[in-house]
């Protein structure tokens, strides 16, 4: 857990980034349909970085402008599921590195 102080100055316990999401799995890499490509207007990639000391949150619209991004930007994105979806937390270098371990196939851009 981490701290965060409200507007008012009180201290309150937060999750750290992830803490309550689900990591990213092969699975996830494979089935989701993020490899595919295509404009995600309902589901963005939200992507965590560090700009000038501050926490910045940029919403990623395809997988292509996502995998450009350095390898130490933080993700999330919601998996849609039948009964429920989860936000899965990866970063772009694992990202990369799946895309490397495993060849994009038909209908799939990286």
């Amino acid at each position: 857990m981490a701290n965060a102080t409200t507007t008012s100055g009180r201290t309150i316990k937060t999750p750290a980034f992830g803490e309550q999401f689900r990591k990213a799995t092969s699975a996830y890499f494979d089935k989701s349909g993020i490899r595919a490509g295509g404009t995600l207007t309902q589901r963005p990639f939200l992507a965590v970085r560090e700009r000038d000391g501050r926490t910045v949150i940029e919403v990623v619209n395809n997988v292509q402008e996502l995998i450009n991004l350095p390898r130490k930007t933080k993700v999330m994105h919601q998996w849609e599921g039948k009964t429920r979806s989860d936000y899965v937390t990866y970063t772009v270098g694992q990202l990369r590195d799946h895309v490397e371990a495993n060849p994009p196939k038909a209908g799939q851009v990286i």
